[in-house]
């Protein structure tokens, strides 16, 4: 596991680069009634990478595509968290802008993509 935290945290210097990259690779799951725009490549352990403050799940771009051929036994997913990213949302903070609704979709997130499973956090900033 020791790996993995430190292949990200190496890469993500340049995954910060990668937020003005497209989003091609993402998907959108439903999340209580919400659609939230994620990323999942691979199969296996679920592995889930959580973005910052004024960022989306492009912040990542750079080290999934890395950990995806290092680790094919791990589900690696990234998401935007609410009210984060482009897109027409809502301007100034909405009343739902809280740490209990980004925890409560964060583990909602986890309950989709973990099928069972414990699921590894790996975080930064307002993520963490």
């Amino acid at each position: 596991m020791f790996d993995i935290i430190h292949s990200a945290w190496k890469t993500l210097g340049t995954a910060l680069l990668s937020l003005a990259a497209s989003v091609g690779q993402a998907e959108t799951l439903e999340i209580d009634g919400r659609p939230i725009e994620v990323r999942i490549e691979g199969k296996g352990a679920p592995i889930i990478f959580v973005h910052g403050a004024l960022s989306d799940l492009r912040v990542w771009n750079s080290v999934i595509e890395a950990l995806a051929a290092a680790e094919p036994n791990h589900r690696l997913v990234t998401y935007t968290q609410r009210h984060f990213g482009p897109g027409n949302g809502p301007l100034g903070f909405p009343e739902d802008f809280t740490r209990e609704t980004h925890v409560s979709d964060l583990i909602r997130l986890a309950e989709t993509v973990g099928d069972g499973r414990p699921v590894t956090l790996v975080t930064w900033s307002y993520g963490g």
